[in-house]
């Protein structure tokens, strides 16, 4: 596994240097984050889309490729995500190693300086962004919104979602509200950038192998106009033990229903036994041999697929199907009997030692991706946790059949999200 260090570059701003020489290519993020609120969402993800339609030295997207050609075909992207009640925001990059540029172009310092334009000198026009740069990134935006519900899976579950957390802001879309998004104006983004680059919580990746030296010097000179904003006390409203359920049902054109069960679990990443949770998670639902896949899909026919997911912040986790509508009673019932199962001890050794390496097998496999890197300790600095995927193998290792029971036990049904299919897709 690599080795993590932090470089300070300044007060309140650190780059995690990820040292790996397991990659090609050097992998660079620069990431703001702050609380998700219905105004903060669509600003947030419209931010970086219109940095990278043009700044004051290369002013045309074009010109901007031109420039990553000439770097060996570097790429900088946008990019936006939540975790829990956070939205983080900002741009990535991808670069050949200098040592493979046979022109002996120094492609990382390239990349840098051309963050600096992109971040610090962006194309302004009468004292805001250039006005059709933003109404094109919004008309994309707002697509990408109405095209979601083409996706019936994903759709399911960002509506199971949305009305189990409706009063929370882990509720709120990424990309926010259509209307939302519509209303604005290039001088309203102009005044939330420079909200961010005056004084706005900031977290830089660097994942590959390079002098340390030479990097904090490269990244402290980018980041000179940067005032970073104190180191911030991340925040998200957990609830640990669901009320009343709630049930809702949307009849759409579709090809089959979906099911979609919200619950609350009662574990968060920061209680420090996540991966006990995790081992629970193969044995329910997410590994081919989950009771979940062998019970409700394979031995009753009750599905088309059956599986799970959880967001490890916030405390929630979706179960998800596709069924035909007269199967959705019995569905609903088997699993949660699989759940009751879990939860009294129904766990054979063969599962348990399944489930642990399929999870140990998932930690050692993050060092196959840079991106996979960043988001494991992005997760990990969100709740206040320094563990590596290696630190955790052991943890893994020692998970007890009444350690999975106890995480089960403190489950409960929140919400059941029912989409029904009527009549054939548009």
């Amino acid at each position: 596994m690599p080795s993590v260090t932090h470089l300070k570059i300044k007060e309140g701003l650190d780059v995690q240097f990820i040292d790996t020489d397991q990659f090609k290519t050097h992998y660079f993020s620069v990431t703001f984050s702050l609380p998700i609120t219905r105004e903060n969402a669509p600003l947030s993800t419209l931010l970086p889309k219109v940095l990278m339609r043009g700044c004051e030295k290369y002013p045309s997207m074009n010109a901007i490729s031109k420039q990553l050609d000439d770097l060996y075909a570097a790429d900088v992207y946008p990019r936006v995500f939540s975790r829990g009640e956070t939205q983080f925001f900002g741009l990535a990059a991808s670069m050949l190693k200098d040592r493979f540029a046979k022109d002996g172009t120094r492609i990382e310092e390239g990349v840098f300086q051309l963050f600096s334009q992109l971040l610090f000198h962006p194309l302004i026009e009468n004292g805001a962004f250039k006005k059709e740069y933003v109404e094109t990134e919004k008309q994309q935006i707002i697509s990408r919104i109405r095209a979601q519900k083409n996706d019936k899976r994903r759709y399911a579950l960002k509506r199971c979602e949305e009305e189990m957390c409706a009063d929370e802001a882990y509720g709120i879309p990424t990309f926010g509200y259509e209307e939302d998004v519509a209303k604005i104006t290039p001088e309203r983004l102009y005044e939330f950038y420079q909200s961010v680059i005056s004084g706005m919580q900031c977290q830089l990746y660097f994942i590959g192998h390079t002098d340390q030296e030479h990097l904090k010097k490269e990244i402290t000179e980018v980041f000179r106009p940067f005032s970073p904003a104190p180191a911030a006390q991340y925040t998200c409203e957990v609830i640990r033990k669901a009320g009343p359920i709630k049930e809702i049902t949307d009849v759409m054109p579709a090809e089959q229903s979906k099911l979609t069960l919200g619950f609350r679990t009662g574990t968060i990443l920061a209680d420090g036994n996540w991966h006990v949770f995790s081992v629970f998670m193969e044995i329910f639902g997410l590994s081919p041999s989950s009771k979940l896949f062998m019970n409700v899909r394979e031995k009753l026919s009750l599905c088309y697929y059956c599986s799970c997911n959880a967001e490890p912040h916030k405390g929630i986790m979706l179960v998800y199907s596709g069924i035909t509508a007269k199967n959705k009673e019995k569905a609903q019932s088997e699993i949660l009997a699989q759940l009751s199962a879990i939860q009294q001890g129904e766990i054979t050794e063969e599962e348990l030692n399944a489930a642990k390496l399929s999870v140990i097998n998932a930690y050692r496999s993050l060092s196959d991706s840079p991106v996979s890197l960043e988001g494991w300790f992005t997760g990990r600095t969100l709740a206040g946790l320094a563990t590596t995927p290696e630190d955790c193998i052991p943890l893994v290792m020692d998970v007890t059949k009444e350690q999975v029971m106890d995480v089960a036990k403190k489950i409960s049904l929140d919400t059941i999200y029912f989409m029904k299919a009527e009549g054939p897709q548009p």
